[in-house]
């Protein structure tokens, strides 16, 4: 009798094993459904920063990440945490390495979850990204502009680059008039 008791247990188990395994899919799918939008750039369309931009990224200082990424300071920068066993940051890849070249005051830095780690603890700690892959734009300040979370097209990436120099440019001098007379 107790050897039928425990294969009724273990199918109860399996069955529970099983509903439970597909739950947790259904979530998950909700989950980055809700992340994954024709234009994921949270920050995109708002002048100051919205609490929600930090999702899946510790909210970090301008200081803390000048002094993890000491050559970044003063400049455009651009972080890309991605993993090699990432689907969709293996599709990401082209289009950053595409898009990097054609701006040349951008600095670049991509650091890969699993293996640097270990190699750039101090990011990590500053960081903390959650997802990947995730594009992290920085201004010449140190203060994070915007970030782009999941897959996303190249005219998105390249859209919030071109964003992300247009607010680091310097308010244009008003033009003066010559008054001298011309002979």
């Amino acid at each position: 009798m107790s050897a039928r008791l425990s294969a009724h247990q273990n199918k109860v188990r399996l069955i529970a094993v099983f509903f439970c395994t597909v739950l947790l899919a259904l979530t998950f799918q909700f989950y980055k459904a809700g992340f994954h939008r024709e234009d994921a750039s949270i920050a995109s369309h708002a002048e100051t920063l919205d609490e929600s931009l930090f999702m899946g990224l510790r909210h970090a200082t301008p200081s803390e990440i000048r002094s993890v990424l000491p050559d970044a300071s003063g400049k455009l920068a651009l972080i890309d945490f991605s993993s090699r066993l990432c689907h969709d940051c293996q599709r990401m890849a082209p289009v950053v390495s595409k898009l990097v070249p054609q701006h040349p005051e951008l600095y670049f830095k991509k650091f890969d979850v699993l293996e640097d780690q270990k190699k750039a603890p101090a990011v990590f700690r500053v960081f903390k990204p959650v997802s990947v892959p995730m594009l992290v734009f920085v201004g010449p300040k140190g203060d994070i502009q915007n970030v782009l979370y999941n897959y996303q097209k190249p005219e998105i990436v390249a859209s919030a680059i071109a964003q992300l120099e247009r607010k680091s440019l310097p308010a244009a001098a008003p033009k003066t008039h010559n008054t001298a007379h011309r002979k």
